[in-house]
């Protein structure tokens, strides 16, 4: 993970990247870089919503997610502080969850068809959208 300085192009941090980090996304009102964190066990015991320190790559866990596998789909609402993202749940469906990022907690869950993809967050017109 690199930090730039988007008008210089000089490189402000690069931490050691770790290993089982995936679906990172910046919150642009905050600073604060959030994603999914599993280890070995991702599709026995889930995975762990995160919020990440860019500068030193360490993180903390927000919440413990009951999820068995993830899509590359994800996304971000700055206005709301919402982190959305399609995964596979617990009991094998394609779900699209949203959670607020500062306290984990899973505002919606609702099915998505196995052929929607591409899922965006428009900040501002406030709405959600996805191919399918």
């Amino acid at each position: 993970m690199f930090g730039i300085d988007a008008v210089s192009g000089a490189i402000l941090y690069n931490p050691q990247w770790i290993e089982g980090f995936s679906l990172m996304e910046f919150d642009n009102s905050t600073g604060i870089p959030y994603g999914i964190y599993a280890d070995t066990t991702f599709s026995v015991g889930g995975a762990d919503f995160v919020s990440i320190n860019p500068t030193n790559f360490i993180y903390s866990t927000i919440n413990h997610l009951n999820i068995r596998d993830l899509t590359n789909d994800t996304t971000f609402d700055d206005l709301n502080h919402r982190y959305i993202f399609a995964a596979i749940d617990s009991l094998n469906n394609k779900c699209l969850f949203c959670l607020d990022a500062v306290t984990g907690i899973i505002l919606s869950k609702p099915l998505l068809g196995y052929n929607v993809g591409g899922i965006r967050y428009d900040n501002v017109s406030g709405n959600l959208y996805g191919l399918e």
